[in-house]
């Protein structure tokens, strides 16, 4: 319904995999959202908080990932946003809308081993972030 309202393609809707959030408990996860424009004169106007100050952690977790709006031009250029006000966007513009993850609870040593080997097996986690934070070798 979106694409047929709002002149533009989703392109990609799936769980933020970028680093933080790590903890004995890990934090929520945000979302990367990609939107193609099918039409010249659009335009972009958003705005997210928690783009510098990320979100907290407690007891020894890590912070989150924080919250922006990138902007793929066809000419190849990137522009990263927190706040962005009618900018133009046209035909095949893409829009990447990274949400933020939550900031984790505990200490990362202390996360259960079988946990983060299931992150990594569902793309969660890379083996080399496993390795660096929980201590963990995949």
């Amino acid at each position: 319904i979106s694409e047929s309202r709002n002149g533009l393609f989703v392109d990609r809707m799936e769980l933020n995999t970028e680093p933080g959030g790590e903890g004995k408990f890990t934090g929520g996860r945000g979302l990367r959202l990609e939107y193609r424009i099918r039409t010249n004169d659009g335009f972009l106007t958003a705005g997210y908080t928690r783009s510098r100050i990320k979100p907290w952690a407690l007891e020894g977790g890590l912070e989150g990932s924080g919250n922006y709006v990138e902007v793929l031009k066809t000419d190849g250029s990137q522009e990263v946003y927190s706040f962005v006000s009618g900018l133009p966007v046209n035909t095949d513009d893409v829009i990447r809308i990274v949400t933020a993850s939550g900031g984790g609870y505990g200490d990362p040593k202390e996360r259960d081993a079988a946990s983060v080997r299931e992150d990594v097996k569902n793309g969660l986690l890379s083996a080399e972030r496993a390795a660096e934070v929980y201590g963990i070798t995949i």
